[in-house]
């Protein structure tokens, strides 16, 4: 029995002895590869900045194989990446990019494994490589999980302005709106356009793209889709009302008046606040009566709203001053003094 266990220490030992000459054996190959990308890294610096500042055309090669040619190349591109912006340095990193990356990248989304592949398709991204197109496009089509992946290759795809993604973002199960938003960010002028075509036909069926859209383009203040948004008024749904309202609060524009008191008096207290949030932001002088009205509102974030906006119209801290020492409505009163407070005037 003695001898038995004695054994099994010794196998046990060797055991360990042997993992650990592995690990020392892999360190030592890891500062080796390391060491040598450092090295190449550090000689192709020089060349790499003279394409990127204009002054060379011709992209020096590198001067090693398999993975370590690939993580030098990514390194210092990416460095470059965080160094240089505007439209000159993009086509000069993607010029390098395609030249280095190219072939490994086009295996890797064949054959490498998920976190090879979604590396890859984020430094796809990263380094603009419209020449990958197609190949991003293909892998897309293959995906069948809505995972990570996925989503990367529809960044990428709306990156590259490629028109084919549109159909996949009005399928079902749509995206989720924050997602879409996103995308929307990334849009050119002519893949924007697209969208709101297509929006035209199916808003009914695709709100959470309807959604996304009305808020990208009034926080981007396009004035191109200024007219969609306005008109997304007049939609039975209360919802898209809504988020048509709040756009519009950004892009601080306004022509349809004669919907505006009937937002003032909706059942909906959400539509009642922003037709004041609309009022204050637009600067609409002729309705401050509608505001008026609106700060002896039963809810308290209409009348907040009202008293808010109240103040950004011309003589709106006397406004409230008024309010605050006349109005019958104690509400009134009350909001008026909050404001008041808030905006650094006393309220007596």
């Amino acid at each position: 029995m003695v001898g038995f266990f004695t054994w099994l220490v010794m196998i046990l030992f060797g055991v360990q002895l042997l993992i650990l000459i592995q690990l020392i054996a892999w360190k030592t190959s890891q500062l080796k590869k390391e060491k040598r990308m450092a090295a190449e890294i550090t000689r192709l610096r020089p060349e790499l900045l003279k394409i990127m500042n204009g002054e060379q055309e011709e992209i020096p090669a590198i001067g090693l194989t398999g993975s370590a040619r690939t993580e030098a190349a990514e390194s210092i591109l990416d460095e470059l990446n965080h160094a240089y912006d505007g439209e000159e340095a993009v086509q000069s990193l993607r010029r390098v990019a395609e030249e280095y990356l190219t072939v490994q990248y086009k295996k890797t989304l064949k054959r490498g494994s998920w976190a090879d592949r979604i590396n890859t398709l984020y430094f796809i991204d990263d380094f603009s490589m419209t020449s990958m197109k197609e190949e991003v496009y293909a892998h897309f089509l293959k995906r069948k999980k809505r995972d990570e992946e996925y989503r990367q290759c529809l960044r990428n795809l709306v990156s590259f302005g490629d028109e084919r993604v549109l159909v996949h973002l009005f399928k079902e199960p749509l995206p989720s709106i924050v997602f879409l938003k996103e995308l929307l960010l990334r849009m050119n002028a002519e893949l924007l356009a697209e969208t709101e075509e297509m929006l035209e036909t199916r808003r009914e069926e695709h709100e959470n793209m309807l959604f996304a859209f009305i808020t990208v383009v009034g926080e981007l203040n396009n004035g191109t889709y200024f007219p969609f948004v306005e008109k997304m008024l007049e939609d039975p749904r209360e919802e898209v009302r809504i988020k048509a309202m709040k756009s519009l609060c950004s892009y601080r524009e306004f022509t349809a008046f004669s919907l505006l008191e009937g937002f003032a008096e909706s059942a909906s207290w959400q539509e009642r606040m922003y037709s004041a949030k609309l009022i204050g932001a637009c600067r609409l002088e002729e309705f401050r009566d509608t505001l008026m009205k609106l700060i002896s509102d039963q809810v308290w974030w209409v009348r907040f709203a009202a008293a808010q906006n109240i103040a950004q119209l011309t003589g709106g801290e006397e406004l409230l001053k008024q309010i605050h020492t006349k109005s019958d409505d104690a509400y009134a009163r009350d909001i008026a003094a909050h404001m008041l407070v808030r905006k650094g005037g006393r309220a007596r």
